[in-house]
C-alpha cells in the first residue's frame, strides 16, 4: 500500500488517472469502467486474449492517437499481443499466476502527445532462458543480443502450441525507430533500448530484475504510417 498523501501532486494525479492507486491504496478510487481505460492492469488469472486485443486496438492504439493504415495497425497490435503471450508463457513454468502473473500499464500523455505501454512478468527472464538454452553463449549481453535477432527463440516464450516464436520485436523496433519513439527491455542483469532512430543499444543494468519488462513509447505525431506495398502513389514508410 502507498500513502497517497506523501506523494507529489503530479505523481498522485498520474497514478490515479492510470488506475494504479485503485490497486495499491486503501483509498476508494472508482469510476473505471472495465476495458474503458488505458492504465494499469493485472493479468493474474487466465489471460483474456480477446479483451487484451480489443484493449490494444480500441483504447491504447486508437485512431485519434496514432494514424495507421489498418494493415499496419493490425500487425503492430499483433506484435504487442505476442509480448503479452510471451510474458504469460515465461511465468507459467515457475510461478503461481494468482500471486504474480503478468502486469501491464499504458498511458496517454495529452500534453506531450506520447503513448506508453509496459508489460512485466516475473518469470526466469530472457537472459537466463537464453543462456540455459544455448550453453555456448557466455555473457548476458550476448544472450540479449541473440534474443533480439528475428526468429531466434528458446521455445519457452509461448504457452500455446502453434503460437509464433521469437519476441516479435522486429516490426515494433522498426516502427519505433521511424516514429523516433523509445523501446526498452529489462531482463535479469541486462537492458536493451532504442532511442530515436538508433538501433538497439545493449548494456549491463545497475539493478537485477528477476523477470522481463518491455516498455514502448510512441510519439503521436501527424504522420500517416503504412506499409510500402499499400499504395504506390503515396509516400512510403515500410
Amino acid at each position: 500500500m502507498f500513502d497517497i498523501n506523501s506523494m507529489n501532486d503530479l505523481i498522485r494525479e498520474k497514478l490515479i488517472e492510470n488506475n494504479f492507486l485503485s490497486h495499491f491504496s486503501q483509498e476508494n478510487f472508482s469510476g473505471y469502467a472495465k476495458g474503458d481505460y488505458i492504465g494499469y492492469r493485472e493479468h493474474t488469472t487466465l489471460l483474456d486474449e480477446d479483451n487484451i486485443a480489443e484493449h490494444l486496438n480500441e483504447q491504447w492504439l486508437s485512431d485519434d492517437k496514432v494514424s495507421l493504415s489498418s494493415a499496419l495497425k493490425n500487425e503492430i497490435v499483433s506484435r504487442i499481443f505476442e509480448i503479452f503471450m510471451n510474458a504469460y508463457g515465461h511465468g507459467t513454468s515457475i510461478q503461481d499466476l494468482r500471486e504474480l502473473g503478468v502486469y501491464s500499464c499504458g498511458q496517454y500523455d495529452k500534453k506531450e502527445k506520447t503513448l506508453c505501454l509496459s508489460v512485466l512478468d516475473f518469470g526466469p527472464g530472457i537472459v537466463k532462458n537464453v543462456r540455459q538454452y544455448k550453453s555456448d553463449i557466455k555473457s548476458d549481453i550476448d544472450a540479449m543480443q541473440w534474443a533480439l535477432i528475428k526468429g531466434n527463440s528458446t521455445g519457452t516464450d509461448s504457452i500455446k502450441e502453434g503460437m509464433p516464436r521469437g519476441l516479435g520485436f522486429d516490426l515494433l523496433s522498426q516502427f519505433v525507430k521511424l516514429n523516433k519513439g523509445e523501446m526498452r527491455i529489462y531482463s535479469n542483469s541486462v537492458f536493451a533500448k532504442i532511442l530515436g532512430n538508433n538501433d538497439f543499444i545493449i548494456n549491463n543494468s545497475k539493478y537485477h530484475l528477476p523477470g522481463t519488462l518491455v516498455s514502448i513509447k510512441i510519439n503521436c505525431d501527424n504522420r500517416y504510417y503504412q506499409f510500402k506495398s499499400e499504395n504506390v502513389t503515396q509516400v512510403k514508410f515500410f
